[in-house]
């Protein structure tokens, strides 16, 4: 029984880390096509765009450490809401892989305009006001989507006739008190975000 025990929690840690990557991958590519879209556009649309960049740039200079903060949450900590209103969905599934996906999307669009519009300033930008808070986010956001696929398919096993298990106690609950701690790391991330760009902004900008 142990080894049975031992073998099937080795199997679902593997498809964890299988879930967790494959969500990665779909918010990767995300990034690859916000980037393409940007460069679709050319210098003209990129220049037509501008006023995306520059509102994103004078936010950053004139926001206090607290609106930086809170701004910064709210961006990541919605997406994280929504992942966990789509889990208590028997078909929420392709809304829910959506999410990290839109993430990517967003981020990959941004940052590319910036490239484009500030050249070698903005990548600077992306590598020291943007990135380090949006991979601590992203991880949250794509931890909170496996979670959400996994409620949305536990709802759909009893939709489909599946009889209870003594495992099933307790979900919910446990499906609450990751939620929280997915929020949390949001807020850590926002908290890193807001005390860089109080540090960075005012030399980059």
């Amino acid at each position: 029984m142990r080894r049975i025990s031992k073998g099937g929690d080795f199997l679902e840690f593997t498809l964890r880390i299988k879930g967790f990557i494959a969500l990665m991958v779909v918010m990767l590519l995300g990034v690859l096509i916000g980037s393409y879209l940007c460069a679709s556009l050319g210098e003209s649309g990129a220049r037509t765009l501008s006023f995306i960049t520059q509102g994103f740039l004078r936010s950053r200079t004139e926001q206090t450490l607290l609106q930086t903060l809170s701004a910064s949450f709210f961006s990541s900590g919605l997406l994280v809401i929504i992942s966990f209103a789509t889990g208590f969905s028997a078909i929420g599934q392709p809304f829910t892989v959506f999410i990290p996906f839109f993430r990517g999307l967003g981020l990959g669009f941004s940052m590319s305009h910036l490239y484009w519009t500030t050249g070698f300033k903005g990548l600077l930008i992306c590598l020291i006001l943007i990135l380090p808070s949006a991979l601590i986010s992203s991880l949250a956001i794509i931890i909170g989507t496996r979670e959400s696929l996994k409620l949305s398919n536990f709802f759909l096993r009893y939709a489909l006739g599946h009889s209870a298990d003594d495992k099933d106690t307790g979900v919910v609950r446990l499906y609450l008190t990751k939620f929280t701690i997915l929020l949390i790391i949001c807020g850590v991330g926002a908290l890193v975000d807001s005390v860089i760009n109080f540090l960075f902004a005012g030399l980059l900008l």
